[in-house]
C-alpha cells in the first residue's frame, strides 16, 4: 500500500473488515479479529465500499500512527506505518465513493489536576497560560482509496485559521476542549459538502455548531449551522437519505447521557423573516446505554430501510477488540 511522499505526516490509525451484510448481522458486537493497535482508543468510524474503516485517537503502544487491513474473515493483512509521535486526535471521519475524510479535533488542551502534584503546581495549571494548542490536531485529511482500498492519493488542509477568525467560534479556539472549546468529534459528507459537528462548543439555549463547508476552498464556502440537541455536543455523525443522524453526548468527561438524534441539516436557530431559509427540525431517535468505562465514540450507516436505521456503534475503552464496534437498530418516529 503506497501512499503519497508527503503524507508521512498523517498520524492516524485505520482498521478494515469486510462488514457482513445485514441479513447476516445477528450478533451484538462485530468481533475485530488480530492485533488491533490502539483498540481502546477507538474515535471515528466510516464505511467504504462494504468495508469498515475505523480511526483512533492516540498512537499505539510504540507511538506509531499505523493504518491495519484486515481480510475478509478479519485476519490481519497488512500495517503501514504512517508517522511516529504526536496523535492527531482523530475524532471524526466520513467517507463518500472512494473518498475517505479523516478530521482531527482542532483541539486545544490543558495538562489535568493531579492529587500527587503539589497544590501550586494543580493551581498554575489553572491559568490561562497553561492553555496550549495543538497544531498536529489541527488537520483534514482526505484520501483517495483504489478499489482495493489503497490510498492512492492524500491531501489536507486545516481549519484552524477559520475558526479563530469565526465570529461565533473565535473565543472558543482559545479554550480547551473539556472546558467548552473547539472540539470536532463527528463529520459526514453529501454531495462534496462536508459537515463538521462539534463536540464543544455548545452555545446558549443548547445550540451545537455544525460547519458546512467544501474542502476544496473551506473559508469562502463555511457556513455555521447549529443544531438543537438540548446541551450536548456531537460525537458521532452519518448521513441518511434525509439528513444527519447524530451521535449525542456530553461535552467534557461526564458519563452521559448519550442519545441519537435524527437532524434534516437546516439551521435550528429561532426567529422570524429568514428570507427563504426553513428552520430546521432534530428530533430524538433513542437514547443510548453503555456499561463500564466504555463511551460510545462513532456511528455509521449500515443500512436504512422505510422504517429503520441498522447501524454501527464504536465505542472506546474497550475491554477488547470483540468488544469495540456493537450493531444495533434504531427505528424511524
Amino acid at each position: 500500500m503506497m501512499l503519497s511522499a508527503w503524507s508521512h505526516c498523517l498520524t492516524i490509525l485505520m482498521v478494515t473488515v469486510l462488514l457482513p451484510t445485514a441479513s447476516q448481522a445477528k450478533a451484538a458486537w462485530l468481533p475485530l479479529h488480530g492485533q488491533v493497535a490502539a483498540v481502546e482508543h477507538i474515535s471515528a468510524m466510516a464505511i467504504v465500499d462494504g468495508y469498515l474503516w475505523l480511526a483512533a485517537d492516540e498512537t499505539n503502544h510504540a507511538g506509531d500512527n499505523v493504518v491495519q487491513q484486515f481480510s475478509r474473515d478479519g485476519r490481519l493483512l497488512s500495517q503501514l506505518r504512517l508517522s511516529h509521535g504526536d496523535e492527531l486526535d482523530s475524532e471524526a471521519m466520513a467517507a463518500e465513493g472512494h473518498t475517505l475524510y479523516v478530521m482531527g479535533s482542532h483541539s486545544a488542551k490543558r495538562k489535568k489536576l493531579k492529587a500527587g502534584k503539589s497544590y501550586h503546581r494543580n493551581r498554575r495549571m489553572l491559568n490561562a497560560d497553561e492553555i496550549r494548542p495543538e497544531n498536529n490536531r489541527a488537520r483534514l485529511y482526505r484520501l483517495q482509496l483504489n478499489d482495493q482500498g489503497e490510498a492512492t492519493d492524500v491531501g489536507s488542509i486545516s481549519l484552524q485559521q477559520l475558526l479563530r477568525q469565526h465570529p461565533v467560534l473565535a473565543p472558543f479556539s482559545r479554550l480547551p476542549s473539556k472546558e467548552n472549546g473547539i472540539d470536532i468529534e463527528g463529520l459526514a459528507v453529501r454531495n462534496g459538502i462536508l459537515y463538521a459537528g462539534f463536540r464543544g462548543p455548545v452555545l446558549r439555549g443548547g445550540m451545537t455548531p455544525v460547519l458546512r463547508f467544501r474542502m476544496n476552498d473551506a473559508a469562502a464556502t463555511a457556513r455555521l449551522l447549529f443544531v438543537q440537541l438540548h446541551g450536548l455536543g456531537i460525537r458521532g455523525m452519518t448521513e441518511v437519505s434525509d439528513g444527519l443522524l447524530l451521535l449525542a453526548g456530553p461535552t467534557g468527561d461526564l458519563a452521559g447521557p448519550y442519545a441519537v438524534y435524527h437532524w434534516d441539516g437546516q439551521d435550528m436557530v429561532p426567529g422570524d423573516k429568514r428570507h427563504g431559509s426553513p428552520l430546521g427540525h432534530s428530533r430524538l431517535l433513542g437514547q443510548l446505554r453503555h456499561t463500564g468505562g466504555s463511551k460510545p465514540e462513532a456511528i455509521a450507516l449500515l443500512r436504512e430501510t422505510a422504517d429503520a436505521y441498522q447501524l454501527l456503534l464504536a465505542v472506546d475503552s474497550a475491554p477488547d477488540a470483540s468488544h469495540a464496534v456493537r450493531q444495533m437498530t434504531l427505528h424511524k418516529r
